[in-house]
């Protein structure tokens, strides 16, 4: 949307945690850190699991990731003068970043404020504290608080834009398919920590995400499974992970044969392991609707793509042709056998042009 709205002829301030990408950096305390940072995150061992979930599901409202926000936003408000603004689009998960619509349009009444939704988050949210009744029903009330106050909301799934119409009835919605746009070729140097693979025999499968980190029902357990089977009918074959993975993924992670976990990248540096990548693996929850979201990248990079779990509309019949397992799909990445999906995606100027044509309405 970034580059669409741009392509435009709009000026439009990135505000994110990668600094490489950032018009305005938002330091956190996770995304940018060197993997060495990343793996000190492990469990407090003083402490049992469940006390440490129960003790953050009481203190993080509408997540884990609200400290950040309200930094971020203060952040914001030191170094963008805000009145020099018309808009302002978040985009979540997490969805403690419309905290940040919400106040600068409570601070500026005259800004639109865009809230786009890629997951669900009140009816069916991807995290397992929030079916719990307390928070449904707390976050449910913070959410309608929020929401109401946002000039255009949209969607990657119809069905997201009911469940905010529910909240926000009284607030245009648009829905807009999951898009992305080729980086081509970029300046970033990756080092040897995080692309290890120089031998030529190597085939390289690349998964970008998280697994219980943003779905609860999205288990590491296959995809390490799968490429097991699949390395002992390959042993060249190699798996590289990069993402935020819960203390235990990791270690399931560092016990797999072959497969090696990097921590987080920014999008410039996804890109570039994504261009390097023989395969990419998208590993869904079974029997869900949501998409991950780099599905849209990964069509853009043109490689590939091994499916794990439920298998996108958008390229079902694409992989339905091969009738393949994940293992049986990695095996034939290896031997060239697995084409990418080729599938037309919109432009970003024609995705900005809608964007900017519902906020219009929406104002008038």
């Amino acid at each position: 949307m970034v580059h669409g709205l741009r392509e435009l002829g709009h000026d439009v301030d990135v505000a994110t945690p990668y600094e490489s990408t950032a018009d305005i950096h938002l330091p956190h305390p996770v995304i940018g850190k060197s993997l060495a940072a990343n793996n000190t995150l492990a469990p407090r061992a003083h402490i049992p699991k469940f006390l440490e979930a129960a003790y953050q599901s009481l203190r993080y409202w509408p997540d884990n990731e609200i400290d950040w926000a309200q930094a971020a936003l203060k952040k914001i408000q030191d170094e963008a003068d805000i009145d020099q603004y018309d808009c302002v689009l978040t985009t979540s998960p997490p969805e403690s970043i419309n905290y940040i619509g919400y106040a600068l349009k409570k601070r500026k009444a005259d800004l639109r404020w865009i809230a786009d939704f890629r997951d669900s988050w009140l009816v069916n949210p991807l995290m397992r504290s929030r079916h719990l009744f307390y928070r449904r029903t707390l976050e449910r009330r913070i959410g309608a608080k929020w929401l109401k106050k946002a000039d255009l909301i949209v969607g990657s799934r119809p069905d997201i834009l009911e469940e905010m119409s529910t909240f926000a009835p009284q607030v245009r919605t648009l829905h807009i398919e999951q898009s992305a746009v080729a980086l081509g070729k970029t300046k970033t140097v990756i080092n040897s920590n995080l692309w290890p693979f120089e031998s030529d025999e190597d085939t390289v499968l690349v998964h970008l995400g998280s697994f219980l980190n943003s779905d609860y029902r999205r288990s590491i357990r296959p995809l390490l499974e799968q490429f097991s089977v699949a390395l002992r009918e390959r042993p060249h074959l190699r798996l590289a992970l990069y993402g935020n993975l819960t203390f235990d993924e990791r270690k399931l992670a560092n016990k797999t044969a072959g497969c090696h976990y990097f921590g987080n990248v920014s999008r410039s540096v996804a890109w570039h392991l994504m261009s390097r990548a023989d395969g990419l693996v998208l590993a869904n929850a079974p029997n869900v609707l949501s998409v991950p979201g780099k599905l849209a990248e990964y069509i853009m990079a043109k490689k590939p793509i091994i499916f794990l779990g439920s298998i996108p509309k958008l390229v079902k019949s694409h992989i339905e042709k091969y009738q393949l397992s994940p293992s049986e799909q990695m095996i034939a990445v290896a031997d060239e056998n697995l084409v990418p999906p080729n599938v037309a995606q919109p432009s970003p100027a024609t995705l900005a042009k809608s964007l900017l044509g519902a906020l219009t309405t929406s104002t008038d």
